[in-house]
């Protein structure tokens, strides 16, 4: 198994990271640098890391087929409605000479030709027409953890929520191929953040961003390796927790989770399934976390709100290994440290200016 990461430079280019919100002041250096100390910090903790742009732009390792990539280079071209069917196919035929680091960053940048009729222009030049070119990159490629989710080591696609992230899905599902994984493909929506497992746990939640058909599909299939299922159902659907990696972690022992939610039965409600020789057996419904962690003989560590304003929900626990931001309290280091969890600090604020964390930043293949 291995870390899948993504240098956010790559998907989103300084044309674009410049006209990030005002109110929080955004470094596409710090942002890489961050992402790098993350690599390291798994390479030397054992775990293999790779970024998910290399399949693209590099040979050298799995890497997407050149056809497959013109492929996807085509989708991405975009022309607007007085754009001329023959000058498009001039530009889709222009992509059997393009490189593959020149198809790649077509397929990142997804550019568009838009064409500006001008009547002085056309009488003192031989083009009556201005051209502009507009790009719009696949920048939530930088959160690979949303477009699937890994269930015992198969990747499980559906759709994206966001119309504007759905052209990410196809890239990621090429990439995946490319390390030699057949992905299984879903037509509901549902997106990876919505996904926790340990050997034995696995959490799903649906109400939001995943739907519950996948919820039923994955009780249905081979795939969920663990003996308990969490299935939550997100009542509260807050807008800042859109994924379940907002506001829960499953560690190898036991799951962090806001505090706010931990009794809450108006703001998610779960319900636990157990493997038995039949098949999964509803043996708890409509719970509150609390409740549902006891059922399944985990423990919970509530996070209050300083917890919560440090991204710990969205630590990455692998084996007794958690990854965690490094403004994390010491009250919650020491309960970790009760758990024998190996911690490593982290710095993540660049990805949480964009709402995502650490464990956003990062999946399993």
């Amino acid at each position: 198994m291995k870390v899948l990461l993504q240098l956010p430079s790559v998907v989103q280019p300084v044309s674009m990271s410049i006209f990030m919100e005002s109110q929080h002041p955004y470094s596409l250096w710090q942002a890489d640098a961050d992402v790098m100390a993350l690599a390291s910090s798994f390479n030397a903790a054992g775990f293999p890391t790779f970024f998910l742009s290399d399949a693209l732009f590099s040979e050298d390792g799995p890497h997407v087929a050149i056809e497959d990539m013109r492929q996807l280079a085509r989708r991405a071209l975009r022309f607007a409605d007085n754009v001329e069917h023959g000058r498009q196919q001039l530009a889709h035929q222009q992509l059997l000479r393009c490189s593959r680091q020149e198809l790649a960053e077509i397929i990142i940048n997804q550019p568009e030709l838009r064409l500006h009729y001008d009547d002085e222009l056309g009488r003192i030049s031989p083009d009556a027409t201005y051209e502009s070119y507009r790009i719009q990159p696949l920048y939530g490629l930088l959160f690979p953890r949303d477009h699937f989710m890994n269930v015992g080591g198969q990747p499980v696609f559906g759709r994206l929520k966001r119309q504007d992230r759905a052209r990410e899905v196809d890239v990621v599902k090429q990439v995946v191929a490319a390390h030699g994984h057949v992905p299984v493909e879903l037509d509901q929506v549902l997106e990876g953040g919505d996904y926790l497992e340990n050997e034995h746990v696995s959490v799903i939640n649906t109400g939001f961003r995943t739907e519950a058909p996948v919820l039923e599909f994955l009780l249905a299939s081979n795939l969920l390796k663990g003996e308990v299922v969490l299935a939550v159902q997100d009542i509260w659907r807050n807008p800042e927790q859109f994924h379940l990696d907002h506001y829960a972690c499953l560690l190898r022992d036991a799951l962090l989770i806001d505090a706010t939610r931990a009794d809450a039965a108006d703001r998610s409600l779960v319900s636990v399934y157990r493997r038995m020789s039949s098949g999964w057996q509803l043996t708890g419904k409509d719970l509150t976390f609390r409740q549902a962690a006891q059922v399944a003989g985990i423990g919970l560590i509530p996070l209050d709100d300083e917890m919560m304003a440090a991204w710990c929900a969205n630590a990455f626990s692998l084996g007794n290994h958690v990854w965690i931001d490094q403004n994390a309290p010491v009250r919650l280091l020491d309960q970790l440290a009760e758990l024998d969890c190996h911690v490593h600090l982290i710095a993540c604020a660049e990805h949480q200016k964009q709402f995502g964390g650490i464990h956003c930043a990062t999946q399993l293949l």
